[in-house]
């Protein structure tokens, strides 16, 4: 699993914090105004939301989010610990004529250096080939790469799933075990007469031969009734009920499974069954898991198709490639 990390990006804030910071209170940097470039996103807006005015300009105070809130946290700091310190700053949204993202991640990175952006704010992820050419405050939110696939149900139900949970060696035990206690109870009660006790207990009928396979059964379903006149029959009907117990909590428990869990398999439970398959894999618009993809696991960029809204990863996964 790959581990990356999204933070704010003040690098000249910490660069020059040395060099301008006296004793006498003077404005940052000589009272220059930071150009901080922010992206722009038609979805997940959770750590910037950005609202553009009529010449797609960023609406200062309608910037909004947790990476903004990082950033202003951050500035308040500077000023409150430097008495009289004045930082000032714009948002640029880095857009295209038509309002919208104007690259990727990796060329709005790219500004810095070349002079058009002083810093970077937002949800920008920290890996290697971009330490090379800009610089990282401390991260303030861990993230991950997962893969999120759809869900493969499982359709070989039939009438006979009540028999999947137990194999046929084990019905097969349960049934010898049950006519097993039948004969042990024939065995036991062969001498118990139709007198005044029993009459009171087991009524007019006495315990049979027939009754060596039901008996158990019916023990286990109503163990409150009364089918046997002696003391040691009735502890070894206690110890039948008790691993019987035992059978119905188990076949209850994998039943339950088998029509839940089992149903609810991953249809390409690794990655290397997707590139064999030459499936299409999705990924977020302007994101550095493209090149994670095609560098680091080796997909053919044919098969990468690129999404900004949540709705299009639900109608790509509903469609499939």
């Amino acid at each position: 699993m790959t581990k990356s990390y999204s933070c704010v990006f003040l690098f000249l804030l910490l660069s020059f914090l040395a060099a301008h910071f006296g004793v006498e209170a003077t404005p940052f940097l000589g009272g220059k105004t930071l150009k901080i470039g922010i992206p722009i996103k038609k979805d997940f807006k959770e750590f910037v939301d950005v609202k553009l005015n009529d010449t797609n300009q960023a609406i200062q105070d309608k910037v909004k989010g947790y990476s903004i809130d990082v950033f202003f946290a951050a500035v308040s700091y500077l000023e409150g610990k430097y008495s009289g310190l004045k930082v000032s700053y714009e948002f640029e949204a880095f857009v295209n004529p038509e309002g919208t993202f104007n690259g990727t991640y990796e060329e709005l990175l790219q500004r810095i250096p070349a002079g058009e952006y002083d810093a970077v704010v937002g949800d920008v992820t920290i890996v290697e080939n971009r330490s090379t050419y800009v610089d990282f405050t401390l991260p303030y939110a861990e993230s991950s790469v997962r893969m999120l696939i759809q869900v493969r149900h499982n359709r070989h139900l039939d009438m006979w799933i009540f028999l999947r949970p137990f194999s046929w060696d084990l019905w097969l035990s349960i049934i010898l075990f049950c006519v097993f206690i039948g004969f042990t109870l024939l065995f036991m009660e062969r001498n118990a007469n139709k007198d005044t006790r029993t009459e009171e207990t087991l009524g007019e009928k006495k315990f049979t031969g027939p009754s060596i396979l039901w008996l158990p059964i019916a023990q286990a379903v109503m163990p409150e009734s009364e089918s046997v006149a002696k003391k040691c029959s009735r502890f070894v009907l206690l110890v039948w009920l008790a691993l019987a117990f035992i059978v119905v909590q188990s076949y209850t428990a994998n039943l339950s499974s088998i029509l839940t869990l089992d149903q609810m398999k991953p249809s390409y439970p690794t990655i290397d069954s997707l590139i064999r398959d030459q499936e299409n894999v999705g990924y977020r618009h302007g994101s550095f898991i493209e090149n994670l993809l095609i560098d680091g696991l080796h997909f053919d960029k044919l098969r990468l198709k690129n999404f900004s809204k949540m709705e299009d990863y639900r109608e790509a996964l509903r469609k499939g490639t």
